[in-house]
């Protein structure tokens, strides 16, 4: 019989299993998720400031034609977020923003989303889509965030 854990803002997520510091649930794909705010999470500057230069970079690489193929306009990394590839139009306009999580603790999710909420909003077209895979969401036991101010 499948487990399931209500977790805010994100429902209810399947279990796959469960470790004495840990609960570990299923993969999932976000389409396009919101967040109450678009502004630069306050969480963990320095990573989200680090992250929003990387990619900035990338699009301008693109852009002034460093980079020549799009399929080659994405950020590897060994963080949380381990990658990040853009798809764009004739234009050289971003439209779709790919976002690969091998790891999240689904309590600090918001942050990361908001984040990318805010680079849209900031360097892309507000129809730029957004897209989320999470593929080791969990939750740290007695702990509300991995991540604290």
């Amino acid at each position: 019989m499948q487990t399931y854990v209500f977790i805010p803002n994100h429902k209810f997520l399947p279990v796959l299993k469960e470790t004495k510091e840990m609960v570990l649930f299923e993969p999932f794909l976000l389409v396009n998720p919101s967040t109450e705010s678009d502004d630069f999470p306050a969480n963990d500057e320095p990573y989200y400031t680090s992250l929003e230069m990387q990619l900035r970079h990338l699009i301008y690489k693109f852009q002034k034609g460093w980079i020549q193929s799009e399929r080659q306009v994405i950020l590897s990394s060994d963080e949380c977020i381990a990658s990040v590839h853009f798809t764009f139009n004739e234009k050289k306009e971003v439209i779709g923003i790919n976002v690969f999580q091998r790891s999240s603790n689904v309590l600090n999710l918001d942050e990361d989303i908001q984040f990318f909420n805010y680079f849209i909003k900031k360097y892309c077209s507000l129809t730029t889509n957004l897209y989320v895979t999470v593929s080791q969401p969990h939750i740290f036991k007695g702990k509300t965030k991995k991540v604290s101010d």
